[in-house]
């Protein structure tokens, strides 16, 4: 049977406690491990007096294990933990991934949130929504991944090495797509056709235009979250108004800017797709959980 071997960086001599993860044992403090985790903070086998028989846990003769606990990502946990203030320390994506998990564990607060903080902005949608679906202390993650995966559609399981959420969940996107998409396509009918007269004020005869109609279709099924479907009909609007190479006023003097571009209308729609992938998130098992 293999012996398991010291940390090379991470054995202190004035330590007073040996953890061992997976074959790698590590002497700290225990003072300090105990300030920093819950868990070890609340192991009442550290502290019984007297030992029991065979010998006290945390020793060098017995160290502590740690299981399910990768040697490599406790390693990189206690590093952070010991390294002087400012120092610089660089951790790639799948490094901080397992000390994220290794520290939610082990009850390492204040090393989790620093290292969900600098992973955050690293990872995909999907990536997110599976560390906040699975045990890493990150549940917060979960519905705002899995809203933005809904509108991120050229994101497909078929094109992630592995899929990582799961296929039911899935199943739900692919629905809450088709449903966004049906809902917005109503309003495009809506838009198009609803009745336009003469506008009296400025003596201009109100035309349906093809250009201006052809534009709104074309942003309103767009394959785009509803803060960008906004911006696109706020640029539409400027340039309507603006006049640009159109001449026709159709939209600049009747519902575009007083109806279907106001904010009103857009919220509503806004309101209306953010229910939908609300409901949908709760009655999932994954949002239930």
């Amino acid at each position: 049977m293999s012996t398991p071997q010291r940390d090379a960086t991470l054995w202190f001599d004035d330590g007073n406690l040996v953890l061992q993860a997976e074959m790698t044992t590590f002497k700290v403090s225990r003072s300090f491990i105990c300030r920093e985790s819950e868990f070890f903070a609340g192991m009442h086998s550290l502290d019984v007096n007297p030992p029991p028989a065979g010998g006290q846990d945390g020793t060098e003769e017995r160290p502590l294990l740690l299981l399910e606990v990768s040697a490599p990502a406790f390693a990189n946990l206690l590093k952070m933990l010991y390294t002087v203030w400012g120092a610089e320390l660089e951790f790639d994506k799948e490094e901080l991934i397992a000390m994220l998990r290794v520290a939610h564990r082990l009850l390492f607060t204040g090393v989790h949130a620093i290292v969900a903080k600098l992973l955050h902005p690293l990872l995909s949608s999907e990536r997110r929504l599976h560390l906040g679906i699975t045990a890493c202390g990150v549940e917060e993650w979960a519905f705002p991944a899995f809203a933005a995966l809904v509108y991120a559609y050229d994101v497909r399981p078929e094109n992630c090495d592995p899929p990582l959420a799961p296929a039911p969940l899935w199943g739900t996107i692919y629905d809450l797509r088709s449903q966004i998409q049906r809902s917005r396509v109503r309003a495009a009918k809506f838009i198009a056709s609803k009745p336009i007269g003469p506008v009296v004020s400025s003596n201009v005869t109100i035309e349906q235009c093809s250009t201006h109609l052809s534009e709104l279709w074309s942003i309103m099924t767009g394959e785009v979250e509803i803060v960008q479907l906004r911006t696109q009909l706020e640029d539409m609007r400027q340039r309507i108004l603006a006049g640009g190479s159109c001449r026709c006023r159709t939209h600049s003097s009747s519902f575009v800017l007083e109806r279907v571009m106001s904010g009103a209308d857009v919220g509503a729609l806004a309101d209306e797709e953010d229910d939908l992938v609300r409901t949908a998130w709760m009655s999932s098992a994954q949002g239930t959980s």
